[in-house]
């Protein structure tokens, strides 16, 4: 049995033998073109049943290869336009479901408050910074809060003729005097910076230590500073640190996402000192964004269940109430 040849070796092989093999090819044809008329026929016969088989072989799964190629990038771009349709769709569907809930949010606080749209600088230095599309002009006024259907966003910081600039609560400087839903309790809303974005967080401070604040128990703003009374700001989530067994620190999960704010409501000059609005939030629309965006597909799926059972009764009303052709009459 030969020893194997290097790589090197059998490459150079390789291509000596399809050299050769190309040459044959190329001879036999010259061949079947000197031949008489009467003879090419068969001999040309001959050869693609024998010489020239398998390179006839060869070209044939070359052209299905290439026509395969052809059929999958038409799917792939079949696939990429249905993907860009269905989340350009989930896209206007999410705007849409949050702009229905800042102007049925609206509606609840009355003409004191003004719709606007978010934007973000993009810059580094300042990720916690909101430019607003109305300004002093609009009656905005410093300190006056950025509310979403979840709940308080940020504040006015500078108050420009045309726009504003705002900041969300990660802001380092964010402050909001607060207190428990029941009103029994009140504190100081701070901002605590994580190592990333996500990790953001709020801190309650200065609730007596002996005050019952279980996990789970609802923030809002007191109404004591800038700030209308009952806007929702997050739920306790634990014990943060305890002072002296005098004071109680509790971290909170915010309601707001402030990535996530594209429009939300400002209030006018004059309306964030003077109003309550502890009865807008009941206690059961006291969710963060991700769980009202579940409850509403879970409600949307409920609907669309309950309208197929509907139009299956149809049917078989509509099957029951039709004339009988058959002559044997309905039981």
């Amino acid at each position: 049995m030969p020893a194997s040849l290097p790589p090197k070796a059998a490459d150079e092989h390789g291509a000596q033998k399809e050299f050769r093999l190309a040459l044959l090819v190329l001879l036999l044809a010259l061949i079947v073109t000197l031949l008489p008329d009467g003879a090419q026929t068969p001999m040309a016969s001959f050869l693609r049943g024998t010489v020239l088989r398998p390179f006839l072989a060869m070209q044939e799964s070359l052209v299905a290869s290439r026509n395969r190629a052809v059929e999958v990038s038409i799917l792939q771009e079949r696939i990429d336009s249905l993907t860009a349709r269905a989340v350009a769709r989930t896209t206007v569907e999410a705007e849409n479901r949050l702009l229905r809930g800042l102007l049925d949010l609206s509606g609840e606080l009355g003409p004191g408050w003004r719709a606007v749209r978010v934007l973000r600088p993009g810059t580094s230095d300042s990720r916690s910074t909101l430019l607003v599309d109305a300004g002093t002009d609009d009656g905005i006024a410093l300190r006056a809060p950025l509310i979403t259907r979840e709940g308080l966003a940020g504040v006015i910081r500078e108050a420009l003729p045309e726009q504003s600039v705002g900041m969300d609560w990660s802001h380092p400087d964010f402050r909001a005097s607060a207190m428990t839903l029941d009103g029994l309790w009140f504190g100081l809303v701070e901002s605590r910076a994580g190592p990333f974005r996500e990790a953001d967080r709020l801190i309650l401070l200065g609730v007596p230590f002996n005050a019952p604040v279980d996990s789970g128990t609802v923030v809002v703003t007191s109404g004591l500073g800038v700030l209308p009374r009952g806007i929702p700001i997050g739920r306790v989530r634990a014990v943060a640190d305890s002072m002296g067994g005098w004071q109680k620190s509790y971290w909170l999960d915010p309601f707001v996402e402030p990535g996530s704010v594209t429009h939300a409501l400002v209030a006018l000059e004059g309306t964030a000192v003077s109003d309550d609005v502890t009865g807008t939030w009941t206690e059961a629309e006291l969710l963060q964004a991700q769980e009202r965006a579940a409850r509403l597909r879970l409600l949307d799926d409920s609907l669309r269940v309950a309208l197929d059972s509907i139009r299956g009764l149809e049917d078989a009303l509509r099957a029951y109430t039709a004339p009988d052709t058959t002559g044997g009459g309905r039981p």
